[in-house]
């Protein structure tokens, strides 16, 4: 008995930490980072918050610090991002176990008449195509986890007040939705609320896109979300192998 304890004391203490959660952060210049201050994003905040519990994977090179690959690219819409970036992700790194998804933005950011634009068609035109995206993703990527955000209120940003987006809230109001209609297919998705902590004149370094402060409570709220998917190391699981090591022993 006293052998038995001793190696499972040992071996214990010489167990490596369970494997890296692999990460795709997917979507559009909110994911690579545009309105930083040095292109890190919310995956700068993120990567400090979790370190090497995650890998972001990708094959965009975006912020200064270490493991800053991502798949952003900049004016993508939801159909952009399904038919030129999932498709192709298999050709490089491949898919994390986690995508974090934030895409939208640009269906709506570039109407010139928001108020005259029809905002529910629109509204409901992004949301098929984002369901649309969700069940391409899981065709190509097979049994992963994906986080959904939604987009934040496009504005001016010398009087937030002054420009609004109404198909955008439609659009934010209607993700959790699609959400739903994916889980019930069988598929692992979670909705992730970014956006409604943020200042529209503090937050913001432009009319669409997040600064350093920003950014900050963007990572805070995939940092919760990631750590919800992060499995905590079953000590049973742990052991079970090496009592029955021991037993064999006798």
């Amino acid at each position: 008995m006293k052998f038995t304890f001793c190696l499972v004391v040992v071996l214990l203490a010489a167990t490596p930490a369970l494997g890296v959660l692999t990460v795709s952060a997917i979507g559009d210049s909110l994911t690579n980072g545009v309105g930083s201050s040095e292109m890190g994003g919310y995956r700068l905040y993120v990567k400090a918050a979790l370190g090497d519990k995650i890998d972001f994977l990708g094959r965009r090179n975006d912020g200064p610090f270490a493991d800053n690959q991502d798949e952003g690219y900049g004016g993508f819409t939801i159909t952009n991002t399904k038919i030129e970036t999932i498709p192709t992700i298999h050709l490089y790194q491949g898919f994390g176990k986690v995508i974090l998804l934030t895409t939208g933005t640009n269906n709506f950011a570039w109407v010139e008449d928001p108020w005259h634009d029809d905002a529910t068609a629109r509204a409901n035109s992004a949301l098929a195509d984002l369901e649309s995206l969700l069940n391409t993703t899981y065709e190509w990527a097979g049994h992963v986890t994906i986080l959904v955000s939604n987009i934040p209120q496009v504005g001016d940003q010398s009087d937030p007040n002054s420009y609004h987006f109404p198909g955008i809230d439609l659009y934010n109001a209607g993700i959790p939705g699609v959400v739903a209609r994916v889980v019930a297919d069988g598929h692992d998705a979670r909705f992730v609320d970014m956006m409604s902590g943020l200042n529209r004149q503090t937050d913001f370094a432009d009319g669409i896109h997040p600064n350093d402060a920003g950014y900050a409570k963007i990572g805070a709220a995939w940092t919760n979300a990631l750590n919800a998917t992060i499995p905590e190391p079953a000590m049973a699981s742990l052991l079970a192998p090496l009592f029955l090591l021991a037993r064999r022993r006798r």
